[in-house]
């Protein structure tokens, strides 16, 4: 496996296969799971107590991983729990010139990106297309942050290929969605390159300061 960053000036190869943080974009493909809506259970904040820790209903802490049903792709507390880091750098006009495919925000910047809310967020700032901006220190504990990594799927060798898709398929079937043997091909983040699947293993890489250890329930395998 060929690490993505580089360990001296955090730039990141997207041609390698090791694990990184997802761009701003894939951020939001993965947490749309092929909707349109505001959230990707529908439009009406006032359902989200029933599918994400936010300022409404956390008790001011972050919570395990896997207490509300996953998104259609079966991905886990892509709403609210952590706000999440993406590896773009901030650009406030970025979105009017930047690619229409597969976009990698600003080459340079002083603020990074966050996606999805938290457990100290309003319900509006908890929706799929809410950004919001921070330094990126990391040496600083911060309760209401986390991360997602990825590998993409073309990146990685068939036979693992096949192997995560044979379980995502059975994760799906046994949370009732429908199996299909498709990629999805209508992307709405900010011009994903169409197919494009991720390898992407649920909240397992969502952190929180705040917990010790895995903070996600052993009885919600990886999708």
């Amino acid at each position: 496996m060929t690490p993505c960053y580089d360990p001296q000036t955090w730039e990141c190869n997207f041609e390698a296969n090791g694990y990184r943080l997802p761009t701003e974009a894939e951020w939001e493909y993965a947490c749309r799971a092929g909707t349109t809506t505001r959230y990707y259970f529908g439009d009406r904040p006032e359902e989200l107590k029933a599918h994400a820790w936010f300022e409404g209903n956390a008790q001011s802490k972050p919570h395990p991983v896997g207490h509300f049903a996953p998104n259609p792709w079966g991905l886990y507390d892509m709403t609210g729990n952590v706000q999440e880091w993406c590896n773009d750098f901030y650009g406030a006009k970025y979105y009017r010139t930047s690619p229409e495919e597969n976009p990698r925000g600003p080459q340079e910047g002083e603020k990074r990106v966050l996606r999805g809310g938290a457990w100290s967020s309003q319900a509006e700032n908890c929706a799929a297309w809410a950004r919001k901006l921070r330094r990126a220190r990391f040496h600083r504990r911060l309760p209401d942050h986390g991360l997602r990594r990825l590998r993409c799927a073309r990146q990685t060798r068939p036979h693992r290929r096949r192997a995560y898709q044979q379980v995502r398929d059975q994760r799906r079937e046994a949370m009732g969605y429908i199996r299909t043997t498709e990629p999805p091909r209508n992307p709405s983040a900010n011009g994903v390159t169409k197919g494009t699947e991720l390898l992407t293993r649920s909240l397992s890489f969502t952190l929180s300061w705040k917990c010790s250890g895995p903070i996600w329930p052993r009885s919600h395998p990886l999708p």
